[in-house]
């Protein structure tokens, strides 16, 4: 009966990278030292990276959120200068009036 350890087949990408095309027998040792310190360093970290995962998941949900509010306020801003503007001298309006039809212009309506 053979030893179990040398019937073992390579992993494919080991077959590929080290056996076929040639690179360095010492690329593979740090490459497998460093693969064995990333899942122990996982292992003892798992809280704080998943604290971390969750928090930029969400960073990334609501970033556009956020950015499409900020440009709407934006076009509001712009959009009252321009109302005031175009509007005649004699025509008076509250800010809530202002707003309301900026908000209007800026969601594609008319003055």
């Amino acid at each position: 009966m053979k030893n179990s350890k040398s019937n073992k087949k390579l992993p494919w990408w080991v077959e590929l990278l080290f056996v076929q095309i040639g690179l360095p027998d010492s690329w593979l040792r740090t490459f497998l030292k460093s693969k064995r310190k990333g899942k122990y360093f996982i292992h003892k970290q798992k809280k704080p990276i998943i604290y971390a995962l969750m928090t930029s998941i969400s960073l990334i949900y609501f970033y556009p959120i956020v950015k499409q509010a900020s440009l709407h306020n934006n076009c509001v801003d712009s959009a009252i200068v321009f109302v005031k503007n175009s509007l005649d001298k004699d025509t008076k309006l509250n800010m809530k009036q202002l707003e309301a039809l900026s908000t209007s212009f800026c969601n594609g309506g008319d003055i």
